[in-house]
């Protein structure tokens, strides 16, 4: 306190350390006469010393996402005001306007805190790559939070293609399997082949049999070396792609033995 046995009219009574501890606090002056008697004034203040809480729970830091995607995290403060999301590409792109590349992401009730609750949620965008999420939460202080993480957007299935042999060839003895098999956040490919009985009699297709599995992707390569089988026919060829987001796409040609 200044100079506690000085009277004050309008000047600085005392200089406060405000607790570090957010909350509503009472301050009371009281003032004293020679004679004992006293009286009193008290007045109520919000005291705000720490940041929002801000956190992203999910998705989880590397996670493979897809389609639409529910954000959950925290967004709090005893003097909460608002929150916000933001998106952008890993390395960010040149954005004309926006040096750093963020986009928002919509939120219905940005002024509502959430603790552990849903934040958005995002239509991931079709180009597939590595993202950052940032969520940053304020308080009426003017503090700000954020937390960040960075995720992997995968809404493309594999390309497959198998460029030869083609369609209807006649094929013999061992040949070349060429195609193309690939994918931003490749997982594997796998050919098989199955017989298809002839005309007119028709019926049930053999079942599928492996030519080869891999986990490296192809494109405009080999695919396998396939040893046909000794019985002349039709046979179908199947190329199936996967992605590491579980994702799935196959191609066929039939070729005759």
């Amino acid at each position: 306190v200044f100079s506690p046995n000085q009277p004050k009219r309008d000047e600085p009574l005392a200089s406060w350390e405000t607790p570090r501890r957010d909350g509503t606090y009472e301050l009371r002056l009281t003032a004293s006469d020679r004679s004992g008697k006293s009286s009193q004034d008290t007045v109520s203040v919000s005291v705000d010393n720490l940041p929002p809480q801000a956190q992203i729970l999910t998705p989880g830091d590397g996670e493979i996402l897809s389609g639409e995607v529910e954000i959950i995290g925290t967004a709090d403060d005893v003097h909460f005001k608002e929150y916000q999301l933001d998106v952008r590409a890993v390395p960010p792109p040149l954005v004309s306007g926006d040096r750093e590349g963020w986009q928002p992401i919509p939120v219905q009730t940005p002024s509502q805190a959430k603790r552990n609750a849903t934040l958005a949620m995002w239509d991931t965008p079709p180009t597939e790559g590595e993202y950052e999420i940032r969520l940053i939460a304020r308080d009426q202080a003017g503090r700000s939070n954020e937390s960040v993480v960075r995720a992997i957007i995968d809404n493309q299935p594999p390309a497959v293609q198998i460029v030869q042999p083609v369609n209807l060839q006649l094929v013999s003895k061992e040949i070349e399997i060429i195609g193309t098999a690939d994918d931003a956040l490749f997982k594997e490919y796998q050919l098989d082949f199955r017989s298809i009985p002839p005309p007119p009699a028709g019926g049930d297709r053999g079942a599928w049999q492996l030519i080869q599995r891999s986990t490296s992707p192809r494109r405009a390569a080999t695919l396998a070396r396939w040893g046909t089988p000794e019985v002349d026919g039709e046979y179908e060829l199947r190329l199936t792609g996967q992605d590491q987001s579980g994702r799935s796409r196959q191609t066929s040609v039939t070729v005759i033995v």
